[in-house]
């Protein structure tokens, strides 16, 4: 009896693994041209920081599905940044602290702001690569409570969007990289850090990250207060 209820466990556990990671549906947001993004780029960072964009990009919303808290199915949003050819790969960018759902990068549609959706999006699609950034949990379409700053819980966020993200550039006929980066800044590099940890316990040949950087994140909470 022990034993059928573990498998029947285990069949769960696998059922809801399986549903998560895939693609619910994506919209366009809007394109970002390859002169408004070195405009925009010289003007915040400066005229030589990053390398001159020669493609535009297209920002996808992005619907997936994923787990919460609890481990119970949700439905998820996030961005996409997509240039028509990105030879260094695909980024998971992990956004900080953020206090409106408004300014979650799903979001972004293009108009120039100072949001780090936009930020992320110059910095990393001007160099070369796409750009997925998920909303996390609480945040974009998802209303429930955001659980903040808990990384390990969010990193579920990001695995999940990568699946997603390949199938939107498969879609839509775009040359990326295989290779898989992750960072993120403020809350979001505790989740970058999670996330990396996350991916090398799964060893999935699919999903490994190649490179990370945590920027500036709140790594030990109880160990600082």
């Amino acid at each position: 009896m022990l034993r059928i209820l573990s498998v029947f466990m285990l069949s769960i556990c696998l059922a809801v693994s399986a549903r998560a990671q895939t693609l619910v549906d994506f919209s366009r947001n809007g394109t970002l041209s390859a002169s408004q993004i070195n405009e925009r780029a010289a003007r915040t960072f400066g005229a030589e920081t990053l390398p001159r964009a020669t493609q535009s990009v297209e920002l996808f919303k992005v619907r997936y599905r994923s787990r919460d808290e609890r481990g119970r199915a949700v439905v998820l949003s996030g961005l996409l940044a997509l240039p028509k050819t990105a030879p260094k790969g695909l980024v998971i960018y992990n956004h900080g602290t953020m206090a409106d759902r408004a300014t979650s990068p799903s979001r972004f549609r293009g108009e120039s702001q100072l949001s780090e959706a936009q930020l992320a999006t110059l910095a990393f699609a001007s160099g070369g690569y796409a750009v997925a950034m998920p909303d996390y949990l609480g945040l974009g379409d998802h209303l429930g409570a955001h659980p903040y700053p808990l990384g390990k819980i969010n990193a579920r966020s990001a695995i999940d969007i990568v699946n997603p993200a390949r199938q939107i550039i498969a879609r839509r006929g775009a040359k990326v990289e295989s290779r898989l980066f992750v960072t993120g800044y403020s809350e979001g590099g505790a989740v970058s850090m999670w996330t990396v940890r996350v991916l090398e316990r799964e060893n999935n040949p699919n999903r490994r990250a190649y490179s990370a950087a945590n920027l500036s994140g709140p790594y030990d909470l109880s160990g600082v207060t």
